[in-house]
């Protein structure tokens, strides 16, 4: 089977391939979320934080509660405690709804949130179960 090369393909070949790989980069550190004190690795879109949500949301603490296999890469005991084996979360979730309720949480951002930043803390807040929302 002849090997395809990225720049022999059409124009729109060219442009999906090149999305494929974006979407397919390497995730990074958040910029302010990132903290190594914390207790769980949380993978959002392309982006990784590491923060003190366990203890505070009801369903993150069910959760690492689960009894996993011994060794499984799922295993709930082991997922979230490295950049390698994040927990990978989806919808609702998004990096900037995650971004406000840790800035809320955190105390860092606007004295004064706007509407949609409420609307994020509260909503994310209501889905973890969480005490500070």
């Amino acid at each position: 089977m002849p090997v395809v090369r990225p720049w022999a393909m059409n124009k729109e070949s060219n442009f999906q391939y090149l999305r494929f790989a974006i979407l397919m980069a390497a995730p990074t550190h958040h910029e302010r979320f990132y903290w190594h004190y914390g207790s769980t690795v949380f993978l959002v879109g392309n982006k990784l934080y590491m923060s003190l949500l366990e203890p505070h949301s009801i369903i993150l603490k069910d959760m690492f509660a689960m009894p996993g296999t011994s060794g499984s890469i799922d295993n709930p005991r082991t997922k979230g405690l490295t950049d390698e084996n994040p927990i990978k979360i989806g919808h609702p979730f998004s990096p900037e709804k995650l971004d406000n309720l840790l800035g809320w949480f955190h105390r860092i951002g606007p004295l004064s949130p706007s509407m949609t930043a409420l609307t994020n803390i509260l909503g994310l807040g209501s889905f973890l179960e969480w005490d500070g929302a």
